[in-house]
C-alpha cells in the first residue's frame, strides 16, 4: 500500500501607488443677453451668450437652435464665436461644424444677430426659439461616459411689419417684471423698515413714559415719607407737650395739697383767747 504525498504553494504581490480620479463634466452659461437695434426699415436682434467650462476635464458639444412659429422662416441670422464668424443665413437652416472642443475651465462667446425686413411682413407673426447644448466626453461618442444638456431660455418674436416699429421680444417683458417685482420688494422693505423704526420710537416714548411713571412714583414715596418724618416729629412733640402738662398739674395738686396742710395745721393751734 502507498501513501500520496501532497503539497500546497501560495503567493502574493502588492502594488502600491495606485492613484484613480473621477473627473467632472460640467458648464455653466454666464451671460444670456439679447440687444436690439433699428437702421431704418432693417431691425436687428443680438443674443450674446457667455458659457464655461466649470468641469475638471475637456468636453467636446454640438448645438442646435430649436424654433417653431410662422415667422421664423422671415428670419436670417449670423453667428459668431469668439468674434469668428461661423455662419450666416436663414435662421432655420443653421449648420456649423461639429463637435467643437471646450477644454477645462475655458471661457467662450457665442454671439446671434437676427434680421428681418418690415416690408416683408404682411400680417402679424411669430417666431420662438431657444439654443440646446450637448457636451460630453472628447474620447466618447454622445451618450456613453459623461454627457450632458443645457439650454437657453425661449425667445418669443412677435412680427408685426408696419404696424409696429420693434420686434416684441418676451424675454424682456419678463425682465421688466423681474425689475417691478425687486422694486416692489424694496418698497415693501423700506415700508418694512419704517414701520419698524415706529414700532421702535413707540417703545421708547412709551419707555420714556414708564420712566417719568417711575420717577413720578419715587418722588411720591419720598414726599409720603417725609410727611409721615413730619407726622412722626409731631407726635413726638405732642407727647412731650402731654408730658410737660402733666408734670406741671403733679406740681401743683403738690402746691394745693401743702397749701391745705398748712392750712389744717392752722386750724388746728389753739388761739390766744382760749389760753
Amino acid at each position: 500500500m502507498t501513501e500520496n504525498t501532497y503539497a500546497y504553494f501560495s503567493s502574493r504581490a502588492i502594488i502600491s501607488g495606485n492613484y484613480f480620479q473621477v473627473g467632472e463634466l460640467n458648464n455653466r452659461i454666464l451671460k444670456n443677453d439679447l440687444k436690439e437695434e433699428k437702421n431704418g426699415n432693417e431691425k436687428s436682434l443680438e443674443k450674446e451668450i457667455k458659457r464655461i467650462n466649470t468641469g475638471t476635464i475637456d468636453f467636446q458639444y454640438d448645438m442646435e437652435v430649436v424654433t417653431s412659429g410662422d415667422g421664423c422662416n422671415l428670419l436670417s441670422v449670423k453667428v459668431k464665436r469668439n468674434d469668428s464668424k461661423k455662419y450666416e443665413g436663414p435662421l432655420e437652416e443653421i449648420t456649423l461644424e461639429y463637435p467643437i472642443t471646450l477644454r477645462a475651465r475655458e471661457e467662450e462667446k457665442w454671439n446671434f444677430y437676427l434680421t428681418y425686413l418690415k416690408e416683408d411682413i404682411n400680417e402679424s407673426k411669430e417666431c420662438s426659439f431657444h439654443i440646446e447644448f450637448r457636451s460630453w466626453q472628447t474620447n466618447l461618442s454622445w451618450g456613453e461616459g459623461f454627457s450632458m444638456m443645457s439650454s437657453t431660455s425661449d425667445i418669443v418674436l412677435e412680427l408685426e411689419g408696419e404696424r409696429v416699429e420693434s420686434m416684441e421680444i418676451s424675454e424682456r417683458e419678463s425682465d421688466k417684471v423681474e425689475e417691478k417685482e425687486i422694486k416692489n420688494e424694496d418698497n415693501e422693505s423700506e415700508s418694512k423698515e419704517e414701520k419698524d423704526k415706529e414700532r421702535l420710537e413707540e417703545k421708547n416714548k412709551d419707555s420714556g413714559d414708564d420712566k417719568k411713571d417711575i420717577n413720578l412714583e419715587k418722588d411720591y414715596e419720598e414726599s409720603e415719607r417725609e410727611d409721615d418724618k413730619e407726622e412722626k416729629i409731631k407726635d413726638e412733640d405732642g407727647y412731650n407737650d402731654k408730658e410737660d402738662n402733666s408734670l406741671e398739674k403733679e406740681e401743683m395738686d403738690i402746691k394745693e395739697e401743702e397749701e391745705d396742710d398748712k392750712l389744717e395745721d392752722k386750724k388746728e393751734e389753739p388761739s390766744d383767747k382760749e389760753l
